[in-house]
């Protein structure tokens, strides 16, 4: 599993659960734009993503990545 440039990636032992963290500067303190592209070489199967803004944590959003 890997990330963008500046993201730290944590994987369990399994390889199944991967955690990607990334520190984020705004633009005019106001604006942040964070864009994921899936191919062929990503898994099938549920993902979850967690975002957190300084001490604002929104809520989960799950989607599923489909053949």
């Amino acid at each position: 599993m890997r990330g963008g440039q500046g993201d730290n990636v944590v994987s369990t032992k399994d390889g199944k659960m991967h955690t990607i963290t990334s520190q984020m500067k705004s633009v005019n303190n106001e604006f942040i734009r964070r864009c994921w592209k899936f191919d062929n070489t990503d898994p099938i199967g549920d993902y979850t993503l967690d975002l957190q803004i300084n001490d604002t944590i929104f809520p989960t959003q799950k989607f599923k990545i489909v053949k």
